[in-house]
């Protein structure tokens, strides 16, 4: 049996700082720290929503360089 999940639900922001503040102020949660991807110059916060799910705030991370690739979530416009 095919079952349809949904296993990782992405928001980009400006900032992480932004980004934290927003879903703080919005859902009355705090988004832990996450890890960098240092192959898109990017780093997150991320938490399980369930068994199987996650929420991951992303942001262009300020201290990486410029990666020789676009960034995942059009994060560069």
């Amino acid at each position: 049996m095919l079952r349809n999940r949904i296993a990782h639900i992405a928001i980009g922001a400006a900032t992480l700082e932004q980004g934290v503040k927003a879903m703080a102020d919005a859902l009355g949660v705090t988004i832990p720290k996450g890890s960098k991807h240092d192959a898109m110059s990017t780093h997150n916060c991320v938490m399980q929503t369930g068994n199987e799910s996650f929420f991951e705030l992303i942001a262009i991370d300020p201290d990486a360089p410029d990666p020789d690739r676009v960034r995942w979530f059009t994060l560069d416009d």
